[in-house]
């Protein structure tokens, strides 16, 4: 876009730090983030800080991560605290994942993800009775987590499915199939792609 003369915006900048936390490219996402402002005049909003903390965080770099957010002078909210906290879960940082779980329920208090998040992230250090007191918690609260969905578009009618789910009124015949390629089928042998898809028939 430069050598075309033509001027990135913020939409642009959020594309390549996205684009770079996705694909581990940590020095070129810390050097696009920080150009924004230096080179480009932009200030970067919280979407742009929570890309660049996803970037940061996916690269074991959790604690200048953490130190970004803290120095951040806009607001900041579960996105950003979201994305934190995973990475202090894979990299093994309970003590920053236990701050970061504690500002998620400050901002969104009625969210059960995040009492899970918190009670399995105490649970893994030993801290069974805090992690206990959460999910009592939870239950206090009457908090139900709502389930994920997964839809799918066949011949202009959209299927929903949801875990456990069997009101599709082909399931029977939906799980043979899975049942089929859990048990060895390949999804290209030939007695996979004799049978026809349940939806479409």
């Amino acid at each position: 876009m430069t050598s075309e003369e033509v001027t990135p915006n913020n939409v642009t900048f959020l594309s390549l730090l996205s684009a770079c936390s996705h694909s581990g490219l940590v020095s070129e996402g810390c050097e696009i983030f920080y150009s924004m402002r230096s080179r480009f005049n932009i200030k970067p909003d919280l979407e742009h800080y929570t890309c660049f903390v996803d970037l940061l965080s996916r690269s074991t770099r959790v604690r200048e991560a953490f130190a970004i957010i803290l120095r951040m002078t806009s607001l900041c909210d579960g996105r950003i605290w979201g994305a934190l906290m995973g990475a202090c879960r894979v990299y093994g940082d309970n003590k920053i994942a236990n701050y970061a779980a504690h500002r998620l329920l400050e901002l969104e208090p009625d969210n059960v993800g995040y009492y899970t998040l918190l009670s399995n992230s105490q649970a893994s250090v030993g801290q069974w009775h805090e992690a206990e007191k959460l999910r009592s918690l939870v239950y206090e609260k009457d908090l139900v987590k709502k389930p994920g969905w997964s839809f799918i578009e066949l011949n202009g009618t959209i299927h929903g499915f949801v875990s456990g789910d069997r009101s599709h009124n082909r399931t029977n015949e939906i799980y043979d199939v899975l049942r089929e390629h859990i048990e060895g089928r390949s999804l290209f042998s030939h007695d996979y792609k004799v049978k026809k898809n349940p939806l479409e028939q």
